[in-house]
């Protein structure tokens, strides 16, 4: 990995980039935009529409300039305003008859088409001919800086990636260069070579992919497993918990016993539904481990997520004699250092927490065992941590909240991996009642009815901010929802108190949110997607989706799995504009499996931003988007395997 500082990156620039998830160079060029504006094609200012975001080019007609800048431009079809607050630097260049370009929202005022603060300008007819990526907002941070650091670990990248074995795979596959291809991700020169760019950096995705897995499928060939041969106490635990395995929890369960019990490395993926008992199947194998005399890692994707399996495992456990500990990214230096030592004399047995739980700083004293939720979600060079653990015999357990059936997930993570699927659910647990709804109005009905019985609500938005694009203007935000809803409770319901969180939040404050939301503070809780996973609070049975058909089917699945966890009925309530198929069929079906195969088939594994999206996705939606580019490249790597 190549540091940021390589490319001038001061450590305050270095700490933004961090809160977003970038810590090197190769993740800076791969931080997509979320969406580009198309600036090819320049509009003339007779067809000029409400809220269009477009180019116009043409001469001054005149310019002022007072509190504020205004100046006329006129094209061979007619004339528009365009008008800058707080001052203008180039407005002493604007004089009559110059040429200018100018890209920005289009708004109608007193029948005059204006542009207020143009998004870009530039001199001469036809300057700003390009499409302009549009990305996530870095807190601190501006377009400008992002998009030269950008530049300059591209131009590093060059220097400092050497001709590979995948490069010339994608050669061979008639597939671009790959650095050409990140900088058309992030630069379209067109339509086209964006397609032909996206297609290499899938390529590229999958080949990693299978790279990793079929490299530690073969260290497992020349590495036994820890054995685990007692399992006395793992089955006095499996009686004493409050609530009986289902059948597919105990078929899961035997499976990680039998295939340990010898001392054969265990290499498998628990697949399942929502709500499906996958976390009690990981502290049995990690309690199963324990009783052998060996130490588990439980690692999870986010710090929400994390938390939950340290409160769900450790009250779970506790009663054994086990200690658990939770280490994040804000662990303070002080406990780190007495995990550390706990971790090193053996007096911890279970360590759970996110990606920091694979510190090189970390010595166990004795590990039998790695869990990985959602391990897809994980970078190279975790992975690459994850395999140094293999090679000393340590199991491994991956589980995946994506409802893949089980042919599916053989096809992607290959034939050594054992494909542990649990369809049948907890008893108690009723199908989630699901309704479509065109005014939002009364799905906020519903949730107050839930909150007059003492229960909590979500309400989930696609876009934290309201989009300036005319394609998005009708998408709900969560900073629009959470005034309005705020407005609604203040006149029916003027003691309910609404939270909200985001992913542009800090980690902390998240957390702090979520934390007063499950001790019942907040009765409703508006975010995005970021209450797909980890965050658990059994008293919630309803959640409303607005603007509904923007996401797959798997994801409205996966959201209204949020609700109704102890038993209580839950209520999913979907906001659309317009009645629509696809959420019909959500409302009749309840199997997640099921509902993956016709999400997949109805649209495909998209994002929930369309097109527009081009960040990156789930590795398992990467495949089944790119199915027989994925099963050239497994056949490559199992010739190789051979």
């Amino acid at each position: 990995m190549i540091p940021l500082s390589r490319i001038d990156v001061t450590p305050q620039k270095a700490a933004q980039f961090n809160a977003k998830g970038i810590s090197c160079v190769e993740e800076l060029v791969s931080f997509f935009p979320r969406k580009y504006y198309d600036f090819t094609k320049r509009t003339k200012i007779a067809d000029l529409e409400e809220g269009a975001i477009c180019r116009v080019s043409g001469e001054i007609v005149s310019c002022t300039c007072y509190d504020r800048v205004d100046a006329v431009l006129r094209d061979e079809t007619g004339e528009m305003k365009l008008t800058w607050f707080g001052g203008c630097y180039f407005s002493s260049r604007m004089v009559p008859g110059a040429k200018f370009s100018f890209c920005g929202k289009v708004t109608f005022f007193r029948g005059w088409p204006t542009m207020t603060q143009p998004l870009f300008h530039g001199e001469g007819s036809n300057s700003l001919a390009h499409i302009y990526p549009i990305y996530s907002k870095i807190k601190g941070m501006s377009a400008e800086y992002l998009q030269k650091k950008i530049d300059a670990g591209l131009s590093c990248l060059a220097v400092n990636s050497p001709w590979s074995e995948q490069d010339a795979f994608a050669k061979a596959a008639g597939l671009p260069d790959r650095i050409q291809s990140l900088r058309q991700m992030h630069i379209p020169s067109s339509g086209d070579a964006w397609k032909a760019a996206n297609k290499r950096i899938a390529f590229d995705q999958i080949f990693q992919f299978y790279q990793e897995m079929f490299s530690r499928q073969n260290t497992r060939q020349f590495v036994k497993g820890t054995p685990l041969p007692n399992s006395e106490k793992t089955r006095g635990f499996i009686a004493s918990l409050p609530f009986p395995l289902t059948a597919d929890q105990d078929k899961a369960v035997n499976a990680i016993i039998d295939k340990t019990k010898t001392g054969e490395g265990l290499q498998a993926l628990i697949t399942g539904d929502v709500g499906c008992g996958k976390t009690a199947v990981a502290a049995i194998a990690a309690v199963l481990a324990w009783e052998n005399g060996y130490q588990s890692i439980i690692m999870a994707p986010t710090l929400i997520l994390a938390k939950q399996h340290f409160d769900e495992i450790s009250a779970m456990t506790e009663p054994l004699g086990v200690r658990a500990a939770l280490l994040t990214s804000e662990t303070k230096a002080k406990e780190k250092r007495q995990i550390l030592s706990g971790l090193a004399d053996g007096s911890i047995h279970f360590l759970i927490g996110t990606h920091a739980v694979l510190s090189r700083d970390l010595v166990f004293h004795a590990l039998g065992m790695t869990i990985v939720d959602e391990e897809h979600r994980f970078g190279t060079h975790q992975k690459q941590l994850l395999e140094e653990f293999d090679k000393i015999g340590a199991h491994h357990l991956s589980m995946t909240a994506t409802p893949i059936p089980r042919s599916y997930a053989s096809a992607i993570y290959g034939t050594n991996m054992d494909i542990i699927t649990i369809e049948t659910m907890p008893a108690g647990r009723k199908p989630i009642i699901t309704a479509q709804y065109i005014d939002r109005t009364k799905a906020y009905e519903k949730l107050l009815e839930e909150i007059a019985k003492g229960h909590q609500c979500y309400i989930v938005c696609p876009f934290i901010e309201d989009s300036d694009s005319e394609q998005f203007q009708d998408v709900l935000s969560v900073n629009t929802v959470f005034e309005e809803i705020q407005e609604y409770c203040k006149t029916n319901a003027p003691n309910v108190r609404v939270g909200c969180i985001s992913g542009d939040m800090k980690k902390a404050d998240i957390t702090k949110t979520v934390d007063l939301f499950a001790s019942g503070f907040f009765s409703i809780l508006v975010s995005t997607t970021i209450v797909e996973v980890g965050v658990n609070v059994p008293n919630a049975t309803a959640i409303a989706i607005m603007n509904a058909e923007r996401f797959g089917m798997s994801a409205l699945h996966q959201l209204r799995g949020r609700v109704g966890r102890k038993g209580d009925q839950g209520y999913c309530y979907l906001v659309s504009e317009k009645l629509n198929e696809k959420l019909h069929a959500l409302c009749e079906l309840q199997s997640g499996f099921k509902i993956a195969e016709m999400d997949m088939k109805l649209r495909g594994p998209g994002d929930i931003l369309g097109a527009d999206q081009t960040g990156d996705s789930a590795i398992i939606e990467t495949i089944l988007k790119w199915p027989k580019m994925a099963a050239r490249i497994r056949e490559y790597f199992a010739q190789k395997s051979a």
